[in-house]
Order: structure tokens, then C-alpha cells, then sequence
């Protein structure tokens, strides 16, 4: 074996994980956008801020996913390593404020 074959820099690695993994995620996350609109059903739920915010996560998760793929592969195309790895996982921040709403409008 040649010992100056060619290896997948980590950031690469990063980026072809989370475009895997992120893009099924946008898939579902349609779905659950517009299953998400049945958390008002209770009544009064209307005045839970957190809720909304809720809502707005589960909203945002599948255009975050759609966007981050392309913008973190542009990135990385200008060796913009560090910003391609945060784009990358931008939809993070959309699944953890979702699940922090979840809880806080579960127990206000």
C-alpha cells in the first residue's frame, strides 16, 4: 500500500456525514412541521409563548436543512473550514431549541 494515498480531511468527513444524515432529517421534518400545528388543539394552549416557539423550531428545521447542506459545501469549496463545520451543523440549533420549548412549554 502506498503510504502517500490520499485521506478524507476531517472537515470533508463532517460534511459528507451531516449531508447524510441532515437531509432525511429535512425530509421527516416537513412532516412534523405540519403535524406541529396540532399542539394548539388544547384549549389555552394559544397563550404559551413557548409553544409558539415550539412551532417555530419544528418550522425552521427542514429550511435550515436545506439550506446549511449547500452554504457549508460552498464554504468548504473557498476553505472556509471553521464556518463550513458550523453551517454543517446549524440544524442542531433548530432540534435543541425545539426539544428546550417542548419541555418549558410542557411544565410553564
Amino acid at each position: 500500500m502506498n503510504d502517500t494515498a490520499k485521506t478524507i480531511p476531517p472537515s470533508r468527513k463532517l460534511l459528507i456525514w451531516t449531508s447524510i444524515v441532515f437531509v432525511p432529517v429535512g425530509l421527516l421534518g416537513v412532516l412534523g412541521s405540519f403535524v406541529s400545528l396540532f399542539m394548539f388543539d388544547q384549549p389555552g394552549s394559544g397563550n404559551n409563548p413557548f409553544l409558539y416557539g415550539a412551532v417555530f423550531s419544528m418550522f425552521s428545521l427542514p429550511v435550515m436543512c436545506v439550506v446549511s447542506i449547500p452554504c457549508s459545501w460552498v464554504l468548504h469549496a473557498k476553505k472556509k473550514y471553521k464556518a463550513a463545520k458550523y453551517v454543517a451543523l446549524s440544524p442542531l440549533l433548530s432540534i435543541v431549541s425545539f426539544v428546550l420549548m417542548w419541555f418549558i412549554a410542557l411544565f410553564v
